[in-house]
């Protein structure tokens, strides 16, 4: 349990996101911004042919999914988010605790009760698929 929260050195990962959803978009966004070191590269799910990695459709509709591109595991929910976390330099690493035991069944829940309406999420926060209505509307 406590390997998790070891401090270890940033890896490559790749993350495949729903890059029709506004509010996946502004995440993938935010974390580009943090990644100051380039460790992590984005691919959105309509991008099949810069895959790298077998991963079946319905699973990409459903949920986030991280790849250790050296150690080739995949994470996906919460894990996936805590594999961007070590991937990101310090001090991100400390948010990893979300897939510790016992964090990580609400941290879970808590990410499908978000992937499940994140289209809807989007619109309540103006951010429509693509960030198309910043661009339209000149914000």
């Amino acid at each position: 349990m406590l390997a998790i929260l070891k401090i270890q050195r940033s890896t490559p990962i790749t993350v495949y996101y729903d890059d029709s959803c506004g509010i996946c978009e502004r995440c993938k966004r935010l974390i580009a911004a943090a990644d100051w070191v380039g460790m992590i590269r984005f691919i959105g799910n309509s991008d099949r042919t810069s895959f790298g990695h077998q991963i079946p459709q319905a699973e990409l509709n459903s949920t986030l999914v991280v790849f250790d591109d050296t150690t080739g595991e995949k994470t996906t929910k919460a894990a996936a988010f805590a594999t961007i976390f070590r991937a990101l330099p310090l001090p991100f690493h400390i948010f990893r605790f979300i897939a510790l035991p016992g964090f990580r069944w609400l941290s879970d829940a808590v990410y499908d009760l978000v992937a499940a309406n994140r289209h809807r999420i989007s619109k309540w926060f103006g951010v429509e698929v693509c960030d198309t209505s910043t661009v339209q509307h000149g914000k």
